[in-house]
């Protein structure tokens, strides 16, 4: 897609977020999910398509997100899920596997133009009384390394299509510092203690990127 039609085509898209495309930052939220275990959809393809996952074999979606935008979650009960254009279910965009190893809730993981996609494990950790844990999930393409940092604390996503580690910060309000090459992301969140926060970060280095906070 020619850069004069991914600006007409992000404006449009990106109009609920009261926003307007170009440079390196972006709006903003928080997704609370609706069920505690099973998958969700972490929208982070700038050029991605709306999408629905399907268990496969299955004829109704398990959920469904468009980009910046973390679903709630949805119980699976297959061994491989399938994800498809939204309202286009014969347009596969990648499937995945489903092992028991990844525990009882994943992400979906969506990045570049939505198909590549990667199974990131959720939450696990045993969180320190007066606290909540925190990581960043990297969906942002033209860019490796990211960091997340709150106060002192700080985590990295090695690469594209990876999670940091779960940083154990203060509940509150905290300011959540997102930083790598042509990526400067800085909002405040308020968290919640005793619960667990995906910040997925999605876009493209240099020309659009946003960050959207959800409970694991």
């Amino acid at each position: 897609m020619g850069r004069r039609a991914r600006t007409i085509w992000c404006v449009g898209l990106l109009l609920p977020f009261l926003t307007a495309c170009g440079g390196g930052g972006g709006g903003g939220g928080d997704t609370s999910s609706s069920s505690e275990t099973g998958v969700r959809v972490l929208h982070g393809a700038i050029e991605g398509t709306p999408v629905e996952v399907f268990a496969s074999g299955q004829q109704s979606p398990l959920v469904s997100a468009a980009f910046g935008e973390a679903s709630p979650r949805a119980e699976v009960d297959t061994t491989q899920i399938v994800i498809t254009e939204r309202g286009n279910p014969s347009l596969v965009m990648g499937t995945h596997k489903i092992e028991r190893s990844m525990g009882d809730r994943f992400s979906i993981l969506l990045s570049d133009d939505g198909y590549r996609s990667w199974v990131i494990p959720d939450g696990g950790k045993e969180i320190p009384e007066g606290r909540s844990a925190i990581r960043l999930v990297h969906g942002v393409s033209q860019t490796e390394e990211l960091t997340i940092t709150i106060g002192e604390a700080s985590a990295k996503a090695t690469r594209q299509g990876r999670g940091s580690t779960y940083l154990f910060v203060p509940s509150g309000p905290q300011d959540v510092v997102i930083r790598g090459t042509k990526v400067g992301e800085r909002k405040r969140f308020e968290l919640e203690a005793g619960q667990s926060y995906t910040v997925l970060v999605g876009g493209e280095a240099g020309y659009f990127v946003t960050s959207v906070l959800s409970k694991d």
